[in-house]
């Protein structure tokens, strides 16, 4: 989700997660992923799914290209649902959706317009991003402006719980900041005063988990420190606290009673779980983990590393591709 995170969401972005229907399962539940069994005799759908790079995605490691621009098209966000694999993304400066690899246009006009987050609820099929500067949401293709357009406004990560529908972003304010913002149905919920960035959304239990980060003034002097948050049902929760001004958290994920954050911290790609940083092998002071995803107790991140697009699996990184610029922005798994 920008990264995403959840990203996320979001997202996204990351941001980043899955619902689905069976009896037993809670269907507002990501991390409860259907396997693709029944299905038929179709492909198995379970794997470890990346979205990033140019026009493609991985599955297990493998790179599978999508419909479209290959020189223009990118993929934001994945997202497995029913046996369909959903990806966002941007093809020539217009927001896409892709479908099983079938590609669906979001926008029509001249003005720019990107696909960061995608979520999938029974039928329903959710996309977070901007058009023309305003943030949006789309809803099976129709969308919806989250704000009145009278200031540039973006939007990172979507996620869906007990029909309520959640939009991480930000909005510029009349004093030319940026404020970090969580939509809940299209209401605005400001998350913190001071000049700030949400960039992923997760729900669970009925706590709502955001991710970014806030400029907070120092004690006695005019200046700030750059900290990356996790907000918890609107209350904030600084995680670092620093003068390096790249800080910040791109993706939120809950499992169980952990929570677990993906960043950027000092330069590098950074995991953090219930607010303890953790280990990430590999990483550089050229790195950055954009997204998060818990399932069976392994724990997956994808991000970039030296301008690599790479996959940690418990902390032990696997490259995705060698020798190619390109970031992981997006993984969601299906057993």
């Amino acid at each position: 989700m920008r990264k995403g995170v959840f990203n996320y969401l979001i997202f996204a972005v990351f941001a980043i997660s899955a619902a689905f229907m069976s009896c037993d399962k809670n269907p507002d539940d990501p991390s409860e992923n259907g396997n693709g069994n029944g299905n038929g005799g179709e492909e198995d759908i379970s794997g470890v799914y990346v979205a990033g790079g140019s026009n493609g995605i991985w599955k297990n490691g493998v790179r599978q290209n999508l419909t479209g621009n290959t020189q223009y098209a990118s993929s934001s966000s994945v997202f497995v649902s029913n046996n369909n694999v959903y990806v966002a993304g941007t093809d020539y400066g217009k927001a896409i959706l892709w479908k099983n690899g079938a590609i669906q246009n979001l926008t029509i006009g001249s003005g720019s317009s990107y696909a960061k987050s995608v979520f999938v609820l029974g039928s329903d099929v959710y996309v977070a991003g901007s058009d023309n500067g305003q943030a949006v949401l789309w809803e099976n293709g129709e969308i919806q402006n989250l704000t009145n357009g009278a200031n540039s406004s973006n939007a990172h990560s979507v996620f869906v719980f007990n029909n309520d529908v959640y939009v991480a972003g930000y909005t510029q304010q009349a004093q030319q900041s940026e404020r970090a913002v969580l939509w809940k149905n299209g209401n605005t919920q400001l998350l913190s005063g001071e000049m700030s960035k949400a960039y992923s959304v997760y729900v669970s239990e009925n706590n709502v988990y955001v991710v970014g980060y806030v400029y907070v003034r120092k004690s006695g002097v005019w200046d700030y420190w750059r900290c990356v948050t996790l907000w918890i049902n609107g209350a904030a929760q600084y995680l670092t606290r620093s003068d390096n001004y790249s800080d910040e958290a791109y993706s939120v994920f809950v499992s169980g009673n952990d929570v677990y954050v993906a960043g950027k911290l000092d330069n590098s790609a950074a995991l953090w779980k219930n607010g303890v940083k953790q280990n990430l092998t590999g990483t550089s002071n050229n790195s950055a983990a954009y997204s998060v995803f818990v399932s069976s107790n392994d724990v997956y991140v994808a991000g970039t590393d030296n301008k690599q697009a790479v996959l940690w699996k418990n902390g032990v990184k696997q490259i995705l591709i060698d020798g190619d610029k390109a970031n992981a922005n997006s993984v969601f798994v299906v057993e």
